[in-house]
C-alpha cells in the first residue's frame, strides 16, 4: 500500500523539480525512494525532501517513518511503463543519498488501473507547483484522497498500519499536525487556512479536491466576481458544477475543464447544508440536469442637482437565462435583460434579447479525449451573442463590471445631456447576430492565448452613427448584404493579460432607397491590459478608437468622423469579512473629426469628455452594494457635473 501511496507524490516530484515535461511523455518513468527520517523523491537529480503524509482511500500512510524503506517506477498520466519492476534504478547524483534496495517488483496490471485521471493530474500539478515556489522544497503536508484500485488488497508486511482520516500521523511536527486535523490537506498556494476551515464545514467532501478548487477559484473566477459574494451563495454540487460549468464557458473566461469540478466542490463545501451530501461528491453525483436557470438583479439610482442626468432615479436591469448544457459537444444558451438598452420613455423598459446561440465544442466533437487536448479549447457558437470587444465586453453583464455605470466609450443609457454631446463609441452590451469561433492555445507554464474570430449583421445606420443609428443596429436583421468581420487575441495568464481587438462593416444600407447611394464604413480598433492578484487588487487599462464615414448635409458629401476614448480603473480591497474595496476609474471620450452636429450648444466639431469617479464596493451576502461619485467635466458652454450612483447587484 505505501508503494501505491506514492504514486501521487511520484508525479508531483515531476513538477516540482522543472521536469513535468518529462513526465508527461508516454512511458517515461519517475522512480520515489524513502527512508526514515524523510521522505526523498528523486525527479532527475533534484531531490525534494520533508515529512509527507499520502491519504489512500480511506488510509492515510506516513512517509516520514516507513516500517521498511520501498521504491518503485510509476505509471504516467498515458500510459503505464509495461513490465516495470522496482530494479529499474534512475542513477542518483553524488550529492543525494543512496537509493534504498528494491523490495518488491510492481504489478504492471496494478499500474495500468493506477494510471491518474485528468483531474487527479491537474490537482497534482497545482499543488507540487506551489511546493516548487517553496525557497525550502520542504513537503510540509500533502493530502490527497483518491478512491484507491487496491483498496481490497490485503496489508503488506511492510505497509505502515493505518490512521484514521481524521487524525494525522503521529510523526508530523506539531504545527503541522494542528493544520492536518482539520483537513489532512495544506495547499501549498496560500490557502490553507480557507480551505482547512472549508474542510470542518462538508467534511464528505474530497479534502484535496476542495483545497485545488479553493485555489483554482483564487486564481480563476475572482477576475469578474466577486469571491465573498459567490461563496456566500448555497447550492448543491450539482448546481455549482452547473454554474461554474456556464461560466467557464462564457467569452473571456479563463477556466481550465478539469478545473470545472474541483471549483464545484469547493463552493459546495461552504454549505453546510450539503453536509448530508457526504455519500455524493464524487464525480458521478454530480450529475446534474443538463439544464441550468440564473438570473442577475441591478437596481440602479442615479441622482444630482440637475436635471441634465439621464434616466435619473431609480431604473432596474434585470437579466433572465437558461442554458442547456448536456454531455455532448453540443450545448446553448438564452439571455434576455430589462433596461440593458434603455433609451426614450415610450419604450424603455422592455425585454431585449442579449443572447440566444448554440454551441459547438469541437474538441469534444473529435473525441480528444487524450489529457493533452484538455488545454486546448476550439468552440463555434452560432446564434445572437455579445460581440466580443475590449475587455469590458466580458464585463459589460450587471454582475460583473465592478462600478455603478459603465465606462463613458461603452456607456447605455446613464450619459449626462444626451443630446448635447456625441453618443458613446460602442454602446455595451453589444448583442449581434452572426458566427463566433474562439480558441485558447496553451503556451507556456500558465500563460497561454485566446483567439475571437466573427462575422455578424454589423451596426446599422443612414447618415451617420448618432444616438438613432444605435437603436438600429439593435435589429435581429441585417439592413445590407455585407456581413461586418472582426477579431480579437489576447496573451498572458490569469495575473496578466494583454488584448487588441478589431472590428469592420458597412452600417448604411445598400438599397435605393438608401439615405447616401455610396458605401458608409467603419472602422472600431483597440488595446486593453488588465493586472490583478487574486481580488486583492485590479487594474484595468483600455483604449479604442471608432473611424466611420458621415455624410456632411452642409458640405453635401462624406466625410471621416473619429472618435475615441480611455478608461483607467482600479480595485483595492481594504476589508476581508466582509469584503470592503475601494474603486477608483478615469475615462474620457474625444470626438476628434467629423462633421458639425446639430442641436447642440457646442459650436465645434471636436468635444472632449472627461470623468472622474471614486467610491466604495461593499458585499453584503451574496450581493454587492456599489457607491460612486462621479465628476463630469464637459466642453463649454455646459456645465460640469456630479452625479451619486448607487448599484446594488445579486446574482441567483
Amino acid at each position: 500500500m505505501f508503494t501505491r501511496s506514492f504514486r501521487w507524490l511520484s508525479l508531483a516530484a515531476a513538477c516540482i523539480a522543472g521536469t513535468a515535461s518529462r513526465a508527461d511523455q508516454p512511458g517515461d518513468a519517475l522512480i520515489v525512494a524513502s527512508d526514515a527520517p524523510a521522505a526523498v523523491t528523486y525527479a532527475g537529480d533534484r531531490p525534494v525532501a520533508g515529512n509527507v503524509s499520502v491519504m489512500a482511500g480511506d488510509r492515510t500512510v506516513s512517509a516520514s517513518a516507513p516500517a521498511a524503506p520501498r521504491r518503485f517506477v510509476a505509471a504516467t498520466d498515458e500510459r503505464p511503463i509495461p513490465n516495470a519492476t522496482a530494479s529499474d534504478e534512475l542513477s542518483p547524483q553524488p550529492s543525494s543519498p543512496p537509493l534504498a534496495p528494491a523490495q518488491s517488483p510492481v504489478d504492471a496490471t496494478h499500474a495500468a488501473d493506477a494510471r491518474l485521471t485528468d483531474e487527479e493530474i491537474a490537482l497534482i500539478r497545482r499543488w507540487a507547483k506551489g511546493v516548487a515556489q517553496r525557497e525550502d522544497r520542504q513537503i510540509k503536508d500533502a493530502g490527497f484522497t483518491r478512491q484507491d484500485p487496491f483498496a481490497d488488497d490485503p496489508q503488506q508486511p511492510n505497509d505502515p498500519p493505518p490512521t484514521p482520516p481524521d487524525e494525522t500521523p503521529s510523526d508530523a511536527m506539531p504545527s503541522e499536525r494542528d493544520d492536518a486535523s482539520a483537513n489532512g490537506n495544506r495547499p501549498a498556494n496560500g490557502q490553507s487556512n480557507q480551505a482547512g476551515q472549508t474542510a470542518q464545514r462538508g467534511r464528505g467532501f474530497d479534502p484535496a479536491v476542495v483545497a485545488a478548487g479553493a485555489a483554482a477559484f483564487q486564481s480563476s473566477c475572482t477576475a469578474c466576481h466577486d469571491a465573498e459574494r459567490s461563496t456566500s451563495a448555497r447550492k448543491s454540487l450539482g448546481g455549482w458544477m452547473a454554474t461554474v460549468r456556464r461560466m467557464a464557458a462564457k467569452e473571456g473566461a479563463d477556466v481550465s475543464p478539469s478545473d470545472v469540478q474541483p471549483i464545484a466542490t469547493y463552493l459546495a463545501s461552504l454549505n453546510p447544508a450539503t453536509e448530508s451530501e457526504a455519500g455524493g461528491t464524487s464525480a458521478a453525483a454530480a450529475a446534474e440536469s443538463s439544464w441550468s436557470l440564473f438570473s442577475t438583479v441591478s437596481l440602479n439610482h442615479r441622482s444630482g442637482a440637475r436635471e441634465e442626468i439621464e434616466n435619473r432615479g431609480f431604473f432596474p436591469e434585470v437579466w433572465l437565462g437558461a442554458e442547456w448544457h448536456p454531455a455532448g459537444p453540443l450545448s446553448g444558451r438564452v439571455n434576455a435583460c430589462v433596461s440593458c438598452h434603455t433609451e426614450n420613455a415610450a419604450v424603455s423598459n422592455r425585454i431585449e434579447l442579449a443572447e440566444g446561440f448554440l454551441r459547438l465544442d469541437v474538441m469534444k466533437l473529435a473525441g480528444c479525449e487524450d489529457p493533452a487536448c484538455q488545454p486546448f479549447q476550439l468552440h463555434v457558437d452560432a446564434g445572437r451573442f455579445i460581440v466580443p470587444f475590449g475587455a469590458f465586453a466580458a464585463q459589460s453583464h450587471p454582475g460583473a463590471f465592478r462600478t455603478a455605470t459603465r465606462p463613458l466609450m461603452y456607456n447605455m443609457g446613464q450619459n449626462v445631456y444626451r443630446d448635447e454631446l456625441p453618443p458613446p463609441l460602442l454602446p455595451m452590451p453589444y448583442a449581434d447576430e452572426g458566427v463566433l469561433a474562439s480558441a485558447t492555445l496553451p503556451l507556456f507554464a500558465e500563460v497561454n492565448a485566446t483567439f475571437d474570430f466573427y462575422a455578424v449583421n454589423g451596426l446599422q445606420g443612414s447618415t451617420d452613427l448618432e444616438l438613432g443609428s444605435w437603436f438600429q443596429s439593435r435589429d435581429y436583421v441585417d439592413n445590407n448584404t455585407e456581413p461586418a468581420v472582426g477579431g480579437r487575441a489576447t496573451l498572458g495568464n490569469n495575473y496578466l493579460r494583454a488584448g487588441a481587438s478589431l472590428m469592420s462593416g458597412r452600417y448604411n444600407e445598400n438599397t435605393l432607397q438608401a439615405a447616401v447611394p455610396e458605401i458608409l464604413d467603419y472602422k472600431i480598433y483597440g488595446v486593453d491590459l488588465v493586472a490583478r492578484y487574486e481580488d486583492w487588487v485590479r487594474i484595468q487599462v483600455e483604449w479604442a478608437r471608432r473611424d466611420n464615414d458621415a455624410f456632411d448635409f452642409l458640405a453635401g458629401d462624406v466625410t471621416r468622423e473619429a472618435i475615441k476614448g480611455t478608461v483607467i480603473e482600479g480595485e483595492f480591497k481594504l476589508w476581508s469579512k466582509p469584503k470592503v474595496s475601494a474603486i477608483v476609474r478615469y475615462d474620457d471620450q474625444r470626438r476628434t473629426d467629423g462633421p458639425p452636429r446639430f442641436g447642440t450648444p457646442i459650436l465645434t466639431p471636436e468635444t472632449s469628455v472627461q470623468r472622474f469617479t471614486y467610491g466604495l464596493n461593499v458585499a453584503l451576502g451574496s450581493s454587492t452594494l456599489m457607491v460612486n461619485h462621479e465628476h463630469w467635466k464637459v466642453p463649454d458652454p455646459l456645465n460640469d457635473l456630479d452625479v451619486l450612483a448607487i448599484r446594488w447587484v445579486a446574482a441567483f
